[in-house]
């Protein structure tokens, strides 16, 4: 699925793309995030702070209840808990986070650290803990039974835009920052590593399906970067337009950017092609 600026759409092949019906296929999803446990599960927020909830893959959409008091999102970051897919997270604008315990019917600001902040990022790891990131240079962690988020790092950089971690090992952390990239690998301090790629904004970080030393980086200022190191090096494979999100379905990747649309890779990088000549805006891109 892709979200834009003006509408969402959704793809099975990589080619074809279907406007998603009802109030999505006119209102613009900066934000979506599908369930772990059940693709068809899917939860999308539109320009207007609306969250709309489709049970059956993206074929249909009804608006969840107004439980949630309507702060700006600002932001594509929402994300479903993938060991219980009732907790939803969802980041705001400058009024931190806040999490819904009976599947988006219902909302409350979590407590803690993140409370004030602009939220960009949330990720997950194979425990089924969240990870959430965002202007105040610090990364923070949760699980379904915490009421507020455990500190793992400050004094990073500011603006988090994108948070990756390590399906096998979930102390390898990697995120995007405004400053480029940043990892630690087994726990260990936050550091930078930009050999190969420009200090700038990250927007997305992808792992190479079946790998975990694969990644693949969108930069706002334009490009994929690929790394096969775990982000010890990394070369660019796409030269092209400010690149918003990156998704994988199988083994092709796609780059979702402001213009010119959408481009696609079936080769992990070595070759692109325009995705089924898409509008542009089209910034959200979830597999």
């Amino acid at each position: 699925i892709v979200g834009g600026a003006e509408r969402a759409l959704k793809t099975t092949n990589g080619t074809s793309w279907t406007s998603i019906s009802g109030p999505l296929a006119i209102e613009g999803v900066p934000g979506i995030a599908v369930d772990p446990a059940n693709p068809s599960h899917i939860i999308a927020i539109s320009v207007f702070d609306k969250l709309y909830q489709s049970t059956n893959g993206g074929t249909s959409w009804t608006p969840l209840p107004t439980g949630f008091t309507g702060q700006t999102t600002c932001s594509n970051a929402i994300v479903i808990s993938p060991v219980n897919s009732n907790y939803i997270y969802l980041g705001t604008c400058n009024d931190g986070i806040y999490a819904s315990q009976n599947g988006g019917f219902t909302w409350a600001q979590m407590a803690g650290t993140v409370y004030g902040n602009t939220i960009y990022a949330f990720t997950t790891d194979s425990t089924g803990a969240v990870y959430a990131a965002g202007n105040n240079g610090g990364l923070y962690k949760a699980r379904t039974t915490d009421s507020s988020w455990t500190v793992i790092a400050t004094n990073l950089p500011t603006n988090i835009r994108t948070i990756l971690v390590d399906p096998s090992n979930p102390q390898n952390i990697y995120f995007g920052t405004d400053l480029g990239f940043y990892r630690s690998i087994g726990g260990g301090i936050f550091n930078p590593s930009n050999n190969g790629i420009p200090a700038q904004s990250l927007s997305s970080l992808v792992f190479k399906p079946g790998s975990t030393t694969t990644l693949f980086a969108g930069a706002m200022c334009g490009g994929v970067y690929k790394s096969t190191d775990s982000g010890s090096s990394w070369s660019l494979v796409y030269d092209g337009g400010c690149v918003e999100s990156l998704a994988f379905l199988g083994t092709t990747l796609f780059a979702g950017t402001q213009t010119p649309g959408v481009f696609s890779s079936p080769d992990y990088g070595a070759t692109w092609s325009n995705a089924g000549n898409l509008n542009s805006g089209n910034r959200s891109l979830v597999d």
